[in-house]
């Protein structure tokens, strides 16, 4: 059930809709895509929806204005929070595949480079490339 304050605006009123509605599908992970699909479905889906058309009605919109803006807040509500959940997960993944990799080049064996001996006064062309050895 979600809070009504009588003294706020539609616009207010709709914006808390939304809010408290993407509060409650970020506190049940999965949920979203679940009601991307198939919301209003149950009786409280049906009881959230039915409740803010009548606070859309006692605002003085028409019940068929009501059902349309109660519905595109909702949906857009939901595939916005589905939309950042998965986003979040993404980056979370990545995140951990970055330190995955960071800490597997830390314990990997480095080769050690032995550079030729340099004599003061030799030419360029007498440079010979540097020598890689397994430690």
């Amino acid at each position: 059930m979600l809070h009504h304050d009588p003294h706020h605006t539609v616009e207010r009123h709709l914006l808390s809709f939304g809010l408290q509605l993407r509060a409650f599908v970020l506190d049940h992970p999965g949920l979203g895509t679940y009601m991307q699909i198939l919301f209003p479905r149950g009786d409280a889906g049906r009881r959230l929806m039915a409740d803010e058309i009548v606070a859309l009605c006692r605002a003085g919109y028409n019940p068929d204005v009501a059902v349309s803006v109660a519905s595109v807040v909702a949906g857009s509500t939901i595939n916005t929070t589905v939309a950042d959940e998965t986003q979040r997960l993404r980056v979370e993944g990545l995140d951990e595949r970055r330190r995955a990799v960071s800490e597997q080049l830390d314990t990997d064996a480095r080769p050690t480079v032995n550079y030729p001996p340099s004599t003061p006064g030799s030419s360029p062309s007498s440079f010979s490339p540097p020598r890689f050895v397994d430690s």
